[in-house]
């Protein structure tokens, strides 16, 4: 079965690695990726394919951005 999505996503500071994940009843399925921007709409848009029937939704995972002082 195959599956298209599309959102847009904005950040409030820096350039933001953004991941889509699929979660079905069994496992987590990569769905794509953007660098989303600060004051920037970004547009993250994707398919895949699934290999199972069931439920199954949607996550939007942002990894916490470490900033260093010099």
């Amino acid at each position: 079965m195959g599956w298209n999505y599309a959102a847009w996503i904005q950040v409030s500071e820096g350039n933001v690695p953004v991941t889509a994940i699929v979660k079905t009843t069994t496992r987590l399925k990569f769905a794509g990726a953007i660098f989303a921007e600060s004051n920037c709409w970004s547009m993250l848009k994707g398919g895949l394919t699934v290999d199972e029937s069931g439920p199954a939704e949607l996550y939007f995972e942002v990894l916490p951005i470490v900033l260093q002082s010099s």
